[in-house]
């Protein structure tokens, strides 16, 4: 294991030891750790992974995946998405993936005019989709007829 996966993988299975089922390390030292989502969830799995010094939690779906900077982040965002607190954003515009954050459960996410997001929640009961914002129209500008 590299030092990077080592530190994480420590942290991850000491307080989080289901995650241990589904851990496996890589020929070149990299670590994926998987636990499986509620059969009500559309995430499909929370996995947490690391590739040479960058470490990410990703969910199933496309372009569900979050970059982690400390063991301690790991840990928190961790408890967060599977308590429900945490949720995944996916952001698109003219329906092409625009960005990917997390928000807390209940606050709105931050969406550019024109931007569409999709909430993902671990259990699936916080799921929804938010139509895109308005594009505002320039100032002194006419409708097209």
């Amino acid at each position: 294991m590299t030092p990077t996966a080592r530190r994480f993988t420590t942290a991850l299975l000491a307080r989080f030891p289901r995650f241990g089922r589904g851990l496996r390390v890589l020929p070149n030292g990299d670590f994926e750790a998987f636990v499986r989502a509620p059969r009500t969830s559309k995430a499909g799995v929370l996995v947490c992974m690391s590739r040479g010094t960058d470490v990410w939690v990703r969910l199933n779906p496309p372009n569900t995946f979050y970059s982690i900077d400390t063991p301690r982040e790991l840990l928190t965002i961790v408890q967060g998405l599977l308590a429900d607190d945490l949720l995944f954003v996916v952001l698109f515009t003219n329906r092409k993936w625009s960005g990917t954050t997390l928000v807390r459960h209940g606050d709105q996410p931050a969406q550019s005019a024109g931007e569409s997001a999709r909430l993902l929640s671990w259990s699936g009961k916080h799921d929804r989709r938010i139509r895109a914002t308005r594009q505002r129209r320039p100032a002194g500008g006419t409708a097209a007829l």
